[in-house]
């Protein structure tokens, strides 16, 4: 019963391990997306990303972080 449990839980950890690198490389990207509109002057596109998408995906990031 405790191999089951240990076993569910490293596999419970290395899942959400595994969706933090995940949510790590969006939110990289989503800061190049950033740097690259600003640099066009797309602006609208560069605010939809710095104050919607970007906090956003922070914010699950935290929430996946306090869970491991």
């Amino acid at each position: 019963m405790r191999r089951a449990v240990a076993a569910s839980l490293n596999a419970r950890s290395a899942s959400i391990t595994s969706r933090i690198e995940s949510l790590k490389e969006q939110l990289e990207q989503l800061r190049l997306q950033l740097d690259a509109a600003v640099r066009a002057g797309e602006y609208a596109k560069a605010s939809e990303l710095q104050y919607g998408r970007i906090p956003q995906l922070e914010r699950r990031l935290a929430d996946c972080a306090t869970a491991a």
